[in-house]
């Protein structure tokens, strides 16, 4: 917690240099940090700010691999329509564009969404297709969130095995 209120102080900091109509991308970040300083109730408005960006941004774009991170807290505080949503059209541009390097992390995303809505099966399904595609194309960071992912829905299903070794596998990484 201590790190995610120094990144809050510095985009704080880094925000007042900005003009008044902030780039949707900073609030994102900004949602993000607010929420995982345990500060959820401010990042709300924020996130509803940048709705309509998040809906019409290319999410193969810079921009878009950008506020995707942003769709993480979403989750978190419980905007589950939201998020689904939007990892959900994530995920088919990046299928769509036979892009496998942006499909791995809004997989992970949808199947932690699907975790928190009781939804195992389907969240089992998207975890194991995160694990996939993520180590297909190298990128351990989101691979160590979504084996954590899977680990927490192979825990909610009583497999206690799979879920110590996507656990021990993800501290590896991490």
């Amino acid at each position: 917690a201590g790190r995610c209120r120094d990144a809050l102080r510095c985009m704080q900091e880094a925000a007042s240099y900005l003009p008044a109509d902030r780039p949707p991308q900073l609030l994102g970040s900004f949602a993000a940090a607010l929420t995982l300083s345990g500060r959820g109730r401010e990042a709300r408005p924020l996130f509803a700010g940048i709705e309509g960006y998040l809906e019409a941004v290319e999410p193969l774009s810079p921009e878009g691999q950008t506020v995707v991170l942003s769709l993480t807290p979403r989750t978190w505080l419980g905007d589950f329509e939201a998020a689904d949503r939007l990892v959900a059209r994530w995920v088919d541009r990046a299928r769509d564009a036979g892009c496998l390097a942006y499909l791995g992390f809004p997989q992970a995303l949808g199947a932690e969404v699907d975790f928190r809505r009781g939804r195992w099966g389907e969240g089992l399904v998207r975890a194991h297709e995160a694990v996939r595609s993520l180590e297909e194309t190298g990128q351990t960071s989101p691979l160590a969130f979504a084996l954590v992912t899977l680990a927490q829905l192979e825990a909610g299903l009583g497999r206690e095995e799979a879920c110590r070794a996507h656990v021990e596998r993800a501290m590896e990484i991490a």
